[in-house]
């Protein structure tokens, strides 16, 4: 497998703390004392080691596609377990963990993968009846995306929305609808709200104040918490 180096440095992070309204910490308070929880993306363990700090009783399991990371995470004692794993091939080989999780928690990961839909309906194999899963995906159509798009552009970075390792995009609707497709019933979407974009300056403003106007272009990120249909 071949490792990308700038992949590491990106996700390479040490954090003490998660402020209200981030991702990070609306999936930290999802989370029950007693909970098993499944870390899905779990980089260098920083979320799973802020949880096990602040939620002593709460087991977590890591799985990442980085070697590097899965070891930096390994290192932090926090985790049960942490396993190597291309969310790609979503095989059987994780069987052994059929129906244990309360929380499965991926942020920040499904647009990473060639088939989301299929991950996710692979992914309800590991969930309790009643266990929930905790989600954040970018949102393609932020106005910062819809600038660009306008002005001709569709700037690839090393993070952020259009993350150069991207492979699928979403808005809010379109996400819906896969997670109804792969038998989730949605409970929850949140929305984390950036209102600034760096593009705006170059357009007219009536362009701007329509852009401002439709529903969702402040969106930057959302947060789905869901269950399994039954």
């Amino acid at each position: 497998m071949e490792q990308d180096t700038e992949l590491k440095n990106v996700y390479e992070r040490d954090m003490e703390e998660f402020p209200p309204g981030t991702t990070y910490n609306i999936a930290f308070k999802a989370v029950e004392e007693n909970d098993t929880v499944l870390e899905i993306g779990c980089a260098t363990g920083y979320w799973g080691k802020y949880t096990k700090k602040h939620k002593p009783n709460a087991e977590i399991y890591g799985l990442d596609y980085l070697d590097v990371h899965v070891e930096r995470a390994k290192e932090t004692n926090c985790y049960k377990e942490v396993l190597q794993y291309d969310l790609n091939k979503a095989d059987e080989s994780l069987d052994r963990f059929k129906q244990k999780f309360d929380k499965i928690v991926i942020l920040d990961v499904l647009e990473h993968l060639y088939d989301p839909k299929k991950v996710l309906m692979w992914l309800r194999n590991f969930m309790k009846l009643d266990g929930k899963i905790i989600i954040s995906v970018p949102n393609v159509g932020h106005k910062s995306i819809i600038h660009q798009l306008l002005l001709g552009q569709f700037n690839y970075t090393p993070e952020g929305l259009l993350d150069r390792t991207h492979i699928r995009f979403f808005t809010g609707n379109s996400f819906s609808r896969v997670l109804t497709e792969a038998s989730f019933k949605i409970l929850q979407v949140m929305r984390i709200q950036i209102p600034r974009s760096p593009y705006e300056q170059y357009l007219p403003p009536e362009i701007n104040n329509y852009i401002n106007s439709l529903p969702e272009s402040n969106s930057f990120e959302y947060i789905f918490i869901a269950t399994p249909m039954e």
